[in-house]
């Protein structure tokens, strides 16, 4: 078997064995392999430079399952050799040319031509800027998105969070809510940490899920973080010392449940 073809198969079964194992939430397609957890993208680019054959589709890496000959991803030596138009034989591997993306069958070109924000970013001022849910960082209320609440956002301290936003509470008296970065949870399509359960309020946000602790205490009640990525990902940037940290906005090393490593948090406690 060709080399690089053992390669692909032990990063895509690899990928496929680490999503069965964790139980993580799914993020493809299931007739797709997610990468690892659930890795967001914006580019082919960003997920081919993390394991091969894998593309961006609707904002995370993914693969096709069933892997078509001279398809997207698989191996080759010239161009000629790769069937789906406007794909090109780099690096030995089938991919889009520049300026197109994979949509999981054929290379279509990228919105607005290429040269536009791509995936999970939107434009402002003629720079692209990463979107952010309830609870993430930001810079200007545009970057403000959540597709789940028929609530509007705002940019309000470098946080992302709701208009008016109320202070529910749980079924159990003693228990409190999850929040990050002081935003409520919503564990409709966020996962609540360890020590939490998904529960449903009526009253807050016209209805919504939230995460509510089952020790009564949570987290220690420490305020979820959020983590600082790699520019242009959603990649925690790793920290290996207690002051490695020196980012103003991030300035604590802990341990990252969720990423399995020590991250650079916007507070103590980033899940």
């Amino acid at each position: 078997m060709n080399p690089l073809n053992v390669a692909v198969f032990c990063v895509v079964y690899g990928a496929l064995f680490y999503h069965v194992t964790a139980q993580s939430t799914r993020r493809c397609p299931s007739n797709m392999i997610q990468l690892m957890n659930g890795i967001a993208c914006s580019t082919d680019a960003m997920c081919q430079g993390m394991a091969t054959g894998f593309f961006c589709y609707q904002g995370y890496c993914c693969s096709n399952s069933n892997q078509v000959q001279s398809g997207y991803g698989s191996s080759c030596t010239f161009d000629s050799q790769c069937i789906y138009p406007n794909m090109h034989c780099s690096s030995n591997v089938c991919y889009c040319l520049p300026g197109y993306d994979y949509d999981g069958s054929t290379c279509s070109l990228q919105s607005g031509g290429g040269g536009t924000c791509g995936t999970n970013q939107v434009s402002i001022n003629g720079q692209c800027y990463q979107t952010a849910q309830p609870g993430g960082t930001c810079q200007f209320n545009s970057q403000c998105i959540d597709l789940h609440a028929l609530r509007p956002m705002y940019c309000a301290n470098g946080i992302c969070q709701w208009v008016n936003n109320g202070n529910p509470t749980c079924k159990t008296p003693s228990a409190v809510t999850e929040r990050i970065n002081g935003v409520i949870k919503n564990c409709l399509y966020q996962d609540c940490s360890t020590g939490y359960r998904c529960e449903y309020n009526a009253n807050f946000n016209n209805g919504q899920y939230i995460c509510c602790s089952t020790g009564g205490t949570g987290n220690g009640a420490n305020p979820i973080g959020q983590p600082k990525f790699y520019l242009g990902s959603q990649m925690p940037l790793q920290c290996r010392a207690v002051n490695a940290c020196t980012f103003v906005d991030y300035p604590n090393c802990v341990y990252s449940q969720r990423y399995g490593y020590q991250v650079c948090c916007s507070t103590r406690y980033c899940q």
